[in-house]
């Protein structure tokens, strides 16, 4: 399965809810399975951001589409990223000539 790293911060209008955090993460991650994604990690943070969270899934569609109904929603901004497992890099560098 692909790994996907997303950070996210807060909109002015997502801070202000920041009561409803836990309610909302749960919806989400209750979307993300019915999507097959899978919700490895979900982390709030100190600091530039303000979440991260580790997905899992075989289907690039369903991570993305997934990213961009909490992107829609107004509340959170994302940076996603794919992220490699040392099984897959260590694929790939057998591949340097």
């Amino acid at each position: 399965m692909a790994a996907y790293v997303t950070l996210y911060r807060y909109t002015d209008e997502g801070i202000k809810g920041i009561k409803k955090a836990g309610d909302i993460a749960r919806a989400w991650q209750q979307e993300a399975q019915k999507r097959g994604v899978t919700v490895s990690a979900l982390y709030w943070l100190q600091g530039a951001y303000d979440a991260i969270t580790i997905v899992e899934s075989d289907n690039e569609d369903a991570v993305n589409g997934l990213l961009l109904a909490i992107g829609a929603q107004g509340l959170m901004r994302t940076e996603t990223t794919r992220a490699f497992s040392l099984v897959e890099i260590e694929r790939f560098v057998k591949q340097i000539g």
